[in-house]
């Protein structure tokens, strides 16, 4: 057998002690002695070893076993008891609990005798096929009887359930539907400010009012800002911590919870990264945990992202590590809610977003609609611009209100500052359509209606010229 090539990366005593052991076993060959976990890694991307041994490390992680794997190298780590389960969730190949030199050794071989013997059992496997006579013999030889295909199940009488008195067994007939078939919204809009975190915000808001638990995730790894628009001050950068919990297999609901903010009751914030170069913390795979975490123990997730404002064919879109949060973030949400700023430029950017970056199950909210910004009828002109892309019942008109300024300012939800202004009451109506509680036609049909009350609170066209000529004598 011919030696195996070691990426060596311990410490102290026990790596000198290795190496003494393994001096004198002429199946693994030690070929580099790294100092910590980047420096194995570089070793392995150079081709150096194909067997990696390690001290358990606080920064091993998912991540850094599946870039071994790649590499076609089998990964050993030493570490204790407590944190054989964490390790072998990373996809660790053989957790090594004995710190002893001799102890190591005889597992690195027994290891390998195994996986030997799993390759021979392959190769026989594979390999030719039985002779004709030993092919006859089998073919002759007494075969077990096969027994029937057990009956269906009998029904069951029940009266209660049945107009015949028949139906099938209780587990199969009440089988419990889904709470909620969306949980997952991901909130996306231009570059140029247009309002996200601030629909987010009350997007969350509105969800809770309605008996329902509600999780904001600030996935912004540019510019995060929903922790100056609710008002809370962080000490700690809660997507940071998440992922890394994640990564090491220790988030759970008590962990989640230590990290959350109350926004109000059953309303809670996932701060984002308190300083600009903590991106590099936040792994696709550690991410999406932290999403499925947030599923089993919340009724919705809200995930807050930064501006899709890079063309399709850019460099820069398929080199940002930071971009591959935008893409998984799309794919684990169940609908989307893309915002744009209602004036030319930022529909411009809307435009340009939906055509290059199509998301499934989309809803789209145009932003601080007024006649100043699109003219006598921004809705009729909205609609017509965005026809070819999307539905006129998947659009919604949030009014442009100085009352969202002012909650703003103070911290506070619109809800709570004025619950009659008509942005909250379109924000109302895009949460019901999104919990399906409504349909998308309600939407035009309140934003018709409201059009009609305008005309018909209008004096009519010559009335006021009647009104103010005198009759003449």
């Amino acid at each position: 057998m011919d030696a195996r090539k070691l990426v060596l990366c311990l410490s102290g005593s026990l790596e000198i002690d290795f190496l003494k052991a393994v001096a004198a076993e002429p199946t693994i060959s030690v070929q580099v002695r790294c100092a910590d976990l980047n420096e194995a890694l570089a070793a392995s991307s150079a081709g150096i070893g194909n067997l990696v041994l390690i001290q358990d490390d606080p920064e091993l992680g998912r991540e850094h076993v599946e870039i071994f794997h790649q590499l076609n190298s089998t990964v050993f780590v030493i570490g204790t008891e407590e944190r054989i389960a964490d390790l072998y969730h990373f996809g660790v190949d053989l957790v090594i609990t004995q710190p002893q030199a001799a102890a190591i050794v005889t597992a690195l071989k027994s290891f390998q005798a195994v996986s030997a013997g799993e390759a021979l059992i392959g190769e026989m496997i594979d390999s030719d096929p039985l002779p004709e006579s030993e092919s006859a013999k089998l073919a002759t030889a007494p075969q077990e009887p096969t027994l029937p295909p057990p009956p269906p199940p009998k029904p069951i009488q029940n009266t209660n359930h049945s107009t015949n008195g028949e139906i099938w067994p209780a587990a199969e007939a009440n089988e419990p539907e889904p709470k909620n078939v969306h949980k997952c919204i991901l909130i996306r809009g231009t570059g140029g400010a247009p309002g996200r975190s601030t629909i987010a915000i009350e997007l969350l808001s509105s969800l809770c009012r309605s008996g329902q638990s509600a999780v904001l995730i600030d996935a912004d790894l540019s510019a995060p800002s929903l922790h100056i628009i609710s008002g809370v001050i962080t000490q700690w950068s809660g997507i940071a911590v998440a992922c890394t919990l994640a990564n090491r297999n220790d988030l759970d609901k008590r962990a989640l919870e230590d990290l959350l903010h109350t926004l109000q009751p059953e309303g809670y914030l996932l701060s984002g990264l308190n300083a600009a170069d903590r991106w590099q913390e936040i792994a696709p795979s550690d991410f999406k945990t932290l999403i499925e975490v947030c599923k089993q123990h919340f009724d919705w997730v809200l995930i807050d992202t930064a501006a899709w404002e890079y063309a399709e064919d850019s460099e820069y879109f398929s080199t940002d590590p930071r971009l591959e949060i935008l893409k998984t973030a799309a794919d684990l949400a169940d609908q989307c809610i893309t915002v744009g700023k209602a004036n030319p430029v930022g529909i411009a950017r809307l435009v340009r977003v939906l055509k290059n970056y199509p998301v499934k199950d989309e809803y789209i909210a145009l932003n601080q609609v007024s006649p100043a910004s699109a003219g006598k009828d921004p809705a009729g002109e909205i609609y017509k611009i965005l026809a070819p892309l999307a539905a006129k019942e998947n659009i919604f008109i949030l009014p442009f209100s100085r009352q969202v300024e002012e909650s703003l300012l103070r911290g506070i939800s619109i809800f709570d500052h004025n619950p009659k202004d008509p942005f909250a009451g379109a924000l109302n109506l895009l949460a019901s359509v999104v919990q399906n509680l409504g349909t998308g036609k309600e939407a035009v049909t309140g934003i018709e209606k409201a059009r009609q009350r305008r005309k018909q609170r209008m004096p009519k066209r010559g009335y006021r010229n009647k009104l103010f000529t005198r009759k003449s004598s």
